[in-house]
């Protein structure tokens, strides 16, 4: 199965916003099901079918980057100019106090590669359980 690949957005988002879903995400990885299976029986198959999801930290600069309200330091992997086509953006919910989303940063929506796809964003509410 072909790579899979899932931007982070770096920003001052709420830590468990992020967190959970990339947990899920790369507990379904297909590499990480093949190391797990000294816990337990993991079908073959079901491994080979399993995607492979690789994860990219996306900030302005590669500069560790402080979540006020988790005190977690995350370390991007790469930056908005630098960043490879992404399959998936994960977007955390920011601290809305004050909140403003760098303007380098619209470049992963803005860019010619979504427009050329004609690329239609999907926006997914967890809080609200509304999706469109």
């Amino acid at each position: 199965m072909a790579s899979i690949n899932v931007g982070i957005l770096v920003y001052d988002y709420q830590a468990i916003d992020v967190v959970g879903p990339v947990d899920l995400l790369h507990s379904a990885n297909s590499g990480f099901l093949e190391v797990s299976k000294v816990f337990g029986p993991i079908d073959d198959d079901a491994i080979s079918r399993a995607p492979n999801f690789i994860f990219h930290h996306v900030g302005i600069t590669k500069e560790p980057f402080h979540l006020f309200t988790s005190a977690i330091t995350l370390t991007p992997t790469t930056t908005v100019d630098e960043c490879p086509e992404l399959d998936i953006i994960l977007l955390g919910g920011p601290n809305p106090v004050g909140f403003e989303l760098h303007q380098n940063s619209t470049c992963l929506y803005g860019s010619s590669r979504w427009k050329e796809r004609n690329y239609q964003p999907r926006r997914v509410s967890m809080g609200q359980g509304e999706l469109s």
